[in-house]
This record gives C-alpha cells, sequence and structure tokens, in this order.
C-alpha cells in the first residue's frame, strides 16, 4: 500500500518519533527501521559519505567553549581537528603503503647481489611525529604532504639540516618523512664542497658531500651521518620504497645495469627541473649538479645526484640521479670520491 493518504503519513512520523524516544536511537538510510543495538545513530548508504562541518583555523578557533571530542574538517590543513582541551589536535592520516620492493638475484655491473627490501630494513614514519613540524600542504603536490617549520616553537630540527630560515620543510610521501631541503651541514670527516666554491650557493642548494663525509665516517647502513639526531642517510632500499610509493614498477627497479627507469615518470614528481616535471610529491629536488673526482664542477641547472648509504666497494657506493631531459631516475655505482647532494629521512 502506497502512503499517499496523508493520515498514513502522519501516522508513520508518529510511530517513528516515539520508536526514537523510547529507544533513543536514530538511524537514517534506506532500511530505516533496522538499526544496530549498538548504535545510537546510524547511516546507511552505498553511494554517500558523511559530511561533518568544514571550518577554516579561524573559525576553529573561534568556537566557544569547544567540548571534548568536538571533531571538524580544516579546509586549510586539509585535516580532521578534534579537540582535547585545552588543545586543538589534527588528525591527517597516511596515503595507503605500498608493499616494499622486493629485489632479485641478478644484480650485474657492481650491484650488489641478493639484496632484498623489508619493511624492517625501511623507516616509515610519517612527518607528523617531526618534532617542530608542522603542516603547510601545497594542494599541488598530490603525491605527498608538507610540513614546515614555520612559527614552531622548536627551530633545532631546520638548523640541523643547516637550513637558512626556519622556514624549510618536510614533505610525508608514502608514509616516509623526508627533508625537503639539501643539507648544508659541515661534516666532521670527509669532504664537502660549495658549487663553485660560493658560498652563496650553499645556501640555496646545500653542500656537494663525498661519501666518506656524507656518512661523517661512518660505513653501516642508515647511518646518521651529516643529518641531524634523529635522522640518518637513506639506504638504497628507502630509495626503492620512495620510487615505488610513486608508480615505479619493480621489474624496472630490479634493472642490473646502469640505465633510466622510467615507469611512473617517478622523475618527474620529484622535481619541476626534469623532463615534464611537476614536482607533483612536494620532494622539490634541486638541479644542483655535482663535483667530479677531478675537482672540477658540473651540470648545475641540468642534473642532481643524491648518495644512499649502501656502499658497494671500498671505492664505490649507490647514488641516484634525474637530469632535465629524463622523466626517471637513475640508479647507479659512482666512485665514493665524487661531491653530491644528501637528502635526510627520518627515523
Amino acid at each position: 500500500m502506497k502512503l499517499s493518504n496523508p493520515f498514513f503519513k502522519l501516522l508513520l512520523l508518529g510511530f517513528l518519533l516515539s520508536y526514537q524516544n523510547v529507544f533513543g536511537q536514530v538511524k537514517v538510510g534506506n532500511n530505516a527501521a533496522s538499526i544496530d543495538p549498538s548504535a545510537i545513530l546510524e547511516l546507511e548508504a552505498t553511494n554517500k559519505g558523511l559530511l561533518i562541518p568544514r571550518l577554516t583555523s579561524f573559525q576553529r578557533d573561534a568556537i566557544s567553549n569547544p567540548a571534548a571530542g568536538l571533531i571538524i574538517y580544516n579546509t586549510e590543513t586539509r585535516c580532521f581537528n578534534f579537540f582535547v582541551g585545552p588543545d586543538w589536535f589534527e588528525s591527517c592520516g597516511i596515503k595507503t603503503l605500498p608493499p616494499a620492493p622486493v629485489l632479485g638475484a641478478n644484480f650485474t655491473n657492481g650491484f650488489q647481489n641478493n639484496l632484498t627490501c623489508s619493511n624492517s630494513m625501511i623507516s616509515i614514519t610519517p612527518c607528523s611525529y617531526a618534532v617542530g613540524a608542522s603542516i603547510n600542504d601545497n594542494v599541488a603536490t598530490v603525491d605527498g604532504i608538507e610540513y614546515d617549520w614555520a612559527n614552531a616553537t622548536n627551530v633545532t630540527l631546520g638548523t640541523g639540516f643547516g637550513a637558512p630560515s626556519n622556514t624549510q620543510a618536510l614533505v610525508e610521501i608514502g608514509g616516509q618523512c623526508w627533508a625537503r631541503f639539501n643539507a648544508n651541514v659541515v661534516p666532521a670527516t670527509g669532504s664537502s664542497w660549495c658549487y663553485n666554491n660560493n658560498a652563496a650557493i650553499c645556501a640555496t642548494d646545500g653542500r656537494l658531500y663525498n661519501w666518506s663525509a656524507t656518512l661523517n665516517g661512518a660505513t653501516t647502513e642508515r647511518a646518521q651521518g651529516v643529518c641531524p639526531t634523529g635522522w640518518h642517510i637513506p639506504s638504497d632500499c628507502e630509495w626503492m620504497y620512495l620510487e615505488n610509493s610513486l608508480g615505479m614498477s619493480t621489474s624496472d627497479q630490479q634493472q642490473g645495469s646502469v640505465t633510466w627507469r622510467s615507469t611512473g615518470s617517478v622523475g618527474s614528481k620529484l622535481s619541476t627541473f626534469t623532463s615534464g616535471g611537476n614536482n607533483n610529491s612536494g620532494f622539490t629536488a634541486l638541479f644542483t649538479g655535482q663535483r667530479s673526482t677531478s675537482g672540477t664542477f658540473q651540470n648545475r641547472n641540468f642534473d642532481v645526484n643524491f648518495w644512499t648509504s649502501l656502499q658497494i666497494t671500498a671505492t664505490t657506493a649507490h647514488s641516484r640521479a634525474m637530469n632535465s631531459n629524463q622523466v626517471g631516475v637513475l640508479r647507479y655505482v659512482p666512485n665514493k670520491d665524487h661531491g653530491f647532494s644528501v637528502r635526510c629521512l627520518k627515523d
């Protein structure tokens, strides 16, 4: 029977109101008569979601006497905010983590044989746990979440990287927390340089380090090196995890020769200076060039090279490179005496 008669509609409304008053439960959805006994409010849908109030930080802070547990969506930080007196807290979560890449045994040309990457060898620590970091995300960085230290009470983190000011940023990609500024710290061991021996370039590009200086004399994987306490030189596996997070195929990562690995256009996602570069990850790789083993400075504004903590022989170690003609990332094994850039990764 259709409830077209106003009397029957009124009768049904009265029944629903009395049902809610007696049992203290409310159900919104297609099957309103069925509600989970543990729920005071149940929403049921297959093509819609729950939309909570969306406020700016200013509007949130204008709420008078917020109740503990109050939740809003912050339109500026793109995070859920919840109130636990006397402060508001943010919960942004992290993107679904890809499986850690597992490498095959057929590595040649100086590559380490039988290298297997696992989660135990990879730091997966969101930036939300970084001391002094607050979210300041650029909506264009769809593959990463950016944080900075602007107005932070603890500036040690920023100065620890040698950043020129307290506004340099972190970026979270695939659950890993990366510095978004190249290290610019004079090491205790080994050699480092400013490009063309120009200190002004160090302030924008960071320093160029040989491998010994990068690890500050250590030889173990994921050593702290020139990074601040709580951070380390990323391993080859951790670079692979980053690449995999941004769409590089495992088969491409298993390339056993010096070749550009282009699946996922990962190089383009790490920098605006690569071919088709959009920096969608927020990693913000600058093209800092390098210092060759002969002592000449080369290729600034054309390419960038980053050390990993994985050494292959007494004179060689793994690195990564990008250049303006490629959409991918090069994985190769240069001489440790080259001067390359360094990015730090949170422990």
